[in-house]
């Protein structure tokens, strides 16, 4: 596997390819699913329990990548501070319940509704603080970027500062475009709402999750090609120092 391989690679990377093997093995199992009770009526549960068990990991996991992404872990910092640590941990089993809560509700239907609201209130709300502290880490690498000229302006012209600063431009031209992806998953389940009462009839409402489906796929193929290994925007590959050593040597 090339993420293996290559000695640019993150946790993130790893949890990237564990998304894209979860989303894929749920169309899987949910193809095969269908496939045999379209034959023969006669279908295994297990398989679609556990289609719904992979689309509820999956879903949590693309949250928490969301959620690194937004807070800087491994792009502008490498550690998460505790406050961030503690946030991530509230917003993921707030968030992982509340889907577990929609794909396995077996109860009346306004408990099922209760849940579907619920879970798109908190993402909404993780979404849009996402974006927020998204927007603030960009203004971080922005000001790491002016301050090459700042600090150093006797060696902003030096291959290692020159290199910090490409460095600092992908960084901050990645996190600027992963939150236009981000606004559009903010904004998907209020279109989908929308286009369910107005333009969707009950017969229609496997093109809703076709749709939904096929945008959080396109997310996650994109968080992969913005992130990939070879590119260098995880704080994998190294910065350097910005002429110091060469200062300090004088």
């Amino acid at each position: 596997m090339y993420i293996s391989r290559s000695p640019a690679s993150t946790p993130v990377h790893w949890l990237l390819a564990s998304i894209l093997l979860s989303k894929v093995t749920q169309y899987l199992l949910s193809a095969l699913y269908f496939h045999e009770q379209a034959d023969s009526g006669d279908a295994i549960d297990l398989l679609l329990t556990i289609s719904k068990g992979l689309f509820v990991v999956a879903s949590i996991a693309l949250l928490g990548l969301m959620l690194v992404i937004a807070m800087g872990w491994m792009v502008v910092r490498r550690r998460m501070r505790k406050r961030d640590q503690q946030l991530f941990w509230g917003t993921i089993f707030m968030y992982g319940g509340f889907s577990a809560a929609v794909e396995f509700c077996s109860g009346p239907q306004f408990l099922c509704s209760m849940d579907l609201l619920c879970l798109n209130i908190s993402k909404f709300i993780a979404t849009f603080a996402m974006i927020v502290s998204i927007t603030y880490n960009v203004e971080k690498l922005r000001e790491q970027y002016d301050e090459t000229f700042i600090v150093f302006p006797t060696t902003y012209l030096d291959s290692a500062n020159i290199a910090r600063r490409r460095v600092l431009q992908y960084r901050a031209a990645a996190l600027t475009s992963l939150r236009w992806v981000f606004i559009l998953y903010l904004l998907l389940p209020i279109v989908f709402i929308f286009f369910s009462f107005t333009l969707l009839s009950w017969e229609d409402e496997w093109v809703e999750s076709a749709v939904e489906e096929g945008l959080v796929l396109s997310v996650i193929c994109y968080c992969c090609w913005i992130l990939r290994a070879s590119r260098g925007v995880m704080m994998s590959m190294h910065i350097p120092c910005c002429g110091r050593r060469r200062r300090d040597r004088r």
